[in-house]
């Protein structure tokens, strides 16, 4: 059994999502994955289901990304948990590097990867970001402390995501992230940057300047009873 469970978000992006799940399976150590379709209009679920069982599929209504990664943590079976979208994936070895390291690092809840990006594999801005504005290495930590990391390149600790209650959907469009970087240091656990992991994406991400954060958070437990269980094609 996998010790890594890749949760993918989708919507109405079949082709982009095969493309991403071919990916994944093709890693000399494949993961296990759960695919979250936060309403579809288009055949995504139907092809997920159809030419990738070996996956688990999730059929939400419709949703914010962060309610679907929430979702597809709590349907997760192991202990650490990827993040992915549909135009965006892993390097080779790079999700048994993750492994590794949470393994030794007890305090360690993300690893944040240094993503490529575009046709030509560049560091997006955010990594930039990263390993420019880091706080420097805790000796109980894989690389430099961090404030930010992109989602769709992060490991993390299954454990310390449900701890905290995951992302919260009720914070501004660039607030969930970071949302969950304070409620994690709030909790002693630490976040770092490796960019000895690597992970790909088609588009660069931008890091956000000041994020607007709620006040009064909503609290929103993760729970197995929150998963929709996925209806018959």
């Amino acid at each position: 059994m996998p010790d890594i469970t890749v949760v993918v978000t989708a919507r109405d992006r079949a082709e982009w999502l095969r493309r991403c799940l071919t990916a994944l399976a093709e890693l000399h150590n494949p993961p296990a994955v759960v695919v979250v379709d936060h309403s579809s209009q288009d055949k995504t679920s139907r092809m997920a289901a159809r030419d990738f069982p070996q996956v688990r599929l999730l059929r939400r209504q419709p949703t914010n990304v962060p309610e679907a990664r929430n979702a597809g943590v709590a349907a997760s079976a192991t202990p650490f948990v990827a993040f992915a979208e549909v135009d965006s994936g892993w390097a080779e070895g790079a999700l048994d590097k993750g492994v590794e390291l949470m393994r030794q690092y007890d305090r360690l809840a993300v690893i944040a990867a240094r993503t490529l990006a575009g046709k030509q594999r560049k560091p997006d801005p955010i990594t930039k970001s990263m390993a420019s504005a880091s706080e420097g290495k805790e000796k109980d930590l894989p690389g430099p402390s961090i404030q930010l990391f992109r989602a769709s390149s992060a490991i993390l600790r299954r454990e310390a995501f449900l701890e905290v209650g995951g992302f919260d959907p009720a914070a501004s469009p660039t607030g969930p992230t970071r949302r969950l970087v304070l409620d994690l240091e709030r909790a002693g656990w630490g976040l770092a940057y490796v960019p000895d992991v690597v992970a790909f994406a088609e588009r660069p991400q931008h890091p956000a300047h000041k994020p607007k954060e709620v006040v009064i958070r909503r609290k929103y437990e993760v729970k197995r009873g929150d998963i929709e269980k996925p209806r018959s094609l």
